[in-house]
């Protein structure tokens, strides 16, 4: 993150990490308190590298459907709600607890959460959830903006 946004002048930045921790990939979930460290310490880095203080938004993390991993027992992938759950209410922790006031969560659950069998690949939603997500987004920014 911190490479891609350096040499930018943001003035706005959207935030949407937490699929990977919770793959299979590395075969074992990052724990709750693990994964609120990486958070703060990719928060951190963001606001290390831009000097002029930009908005940071952090946008409610989707789950995956339940699927073959995800379903089994014992799960081979956490990428359940519950596990994605518990990584938003950190995001929404930290948010609370910005002393900066730079931070600010985005809860787009309302629009994805009901099309959550939508997406092409059952993560990604580059369909018509993921424009209105998109549009959302945008509004929030806007109105931030102008308050």
């Amino acid at each position: 993150v911190k490479r891609k946004i350096k040499w930018q002048s943001c003035t706005h930045i959207v935030i949407g990490l937490g699929q990977w921790p919770a793959s299979y990939k590395r075969g074992q979930p990052t724990l709750f308190p693990d994964f609120e460290e990486q958070m703060i310490q990719a928060i951190d880095n963001i606001k290390k590298v831009q000097q002029n203080n930009p908005k940071i938004y952090l946008r409610s993390l989707h789950s995956d459907s339940i699927k073959h991993k995800v379903g089994s027992c014992p799960p081979k992938d956490w990428r359940s709600p519950l596990v994605i759950d518990g990584y938003n209410d950190i995001l929404k922790r930290l948010v609370d607890d910005d002393d900066d006031n730079v931070l600010e969560y985005l809860d787009t659950n309302f629009i994805i959460r009901p099309m959550w069998d939508s997406a092409p690949d059952w993560s990604h939603y580059v369909n018509e959830a993921g424009k209105q997500e998109a549009l959302y987004i945008l509004r929030r920014m806007i109105s931030s903006d102008s308050s």
